[in-house]
Parts: structure tokens; C-alpha cells; sequence
């Protein structure tokens, strides 16, 4: 952010018109070598004032970057969270897909081989009986 240098070139220039004004009456007056030391101190001092506003805005203007920049930094942090956060979603619900489809997989699988001892069982109980073997279970 800029400072705003023409602000303090103009309050410059007004102070020092109104000190030569101030000179010019002291002239007329006849007092214009005391008065000149005294309107070169108050020159003097207008012009540190000047510096010191100028000093200011700089200092201002660099907390306020500042703040810009950490607002930045926690908003991408923020962001990231966010996107962290997606992506364990992401991996969580297909975890609990996977799980699911594999408890389908072994329920089915338990039904079939229940179904395949039966049928088994039906064979050879079949045979047992056809070969006139006794039916021990």
C-alpha cells in the first residue's frame, strides 16, 4: 500500500509559504534577524512532523500487509483442512463400501457351502442307502 507522499509535499509547501509570509512581516517590521532563527526552527520542526506522519503511514501500511498475509496463510490452511477432511471421507466410505460387498461375499459364500453340505449330505445319504449302508450322521 502506498504512502501518500504529494499529502506531505503539500503540507510542506503550505508550512513554508506561511513561514515566508510569516518572514516577509517580520522584515516590514524590522525584527527579521531574531524572527529568521526562530521561523528556521519551526521550519525545522514542521518538516520532522512531516517525516513523522510519513513514518506513520509506512508502519501502518506494513501491519496492514501483514494482517493481508496471515489472513491468506489461514485461509489456505483452512482450505487444506477442508481438503483433508474430503479425502478421509472418501477413503472412510469406501472402506464401509468394501466391507459391506465382503460381508455379502462370506454370507453368500457360508449360504452356498450350507447349500453344498446338504447336497452333499443328500448324495451320500442317496448312496448309503442305495449300497444298503447304514445312515450315521
Amino acid at each position: 500500500m502506498p504512502v501518500a507522499p504529494q499529502e506531505a509535499e503539500m503540507q510542506a509547501r503550505e508550512t513554508d509559504q506561511a513561514l515566508a509570509n510569516t518572514l516577509d512581516n517580520l522584515r516590514a517590521t524590522g525584527y527579521a534577524a531574531g524572527g529568521a532563527t526562530a521561523l528556521a526552527n519551526a521550519a525545522a520542526k514542521s518538516k520532522q512532523q512531516i517525516a513523522a506522519s510519513i513514518e506513520k503511514q509506512e508502519a501502518a501500511n506494513a501491519r496492514l500487509e501483514a494482517k493481508g498475509r496471515q489472513l491468506v496463510q489461514s485461509a489456505e490452511f483452512a482450505r487444506m483442512d477442508q481438503q483433508m477432511d474430503y479425502e478421509q471421507s472418501k477413503a472412510d466410505l469406501y472402506r464401509a463400501q468394501e466391507g459391506a460387498a465382503l460381508s455379502s461375499l462370506v454370507e453368500g459364500g457360508a449360504t452356498l457351502g450350507a447349500l453344498g453340505y446338504q447336497q452333499q449330505t443328500k448324495t451320500v445319504t442317496q448312496q448309503q442307502m442305495d449300497q444298503g449302508t447304514p445312515f450315521i450322521n
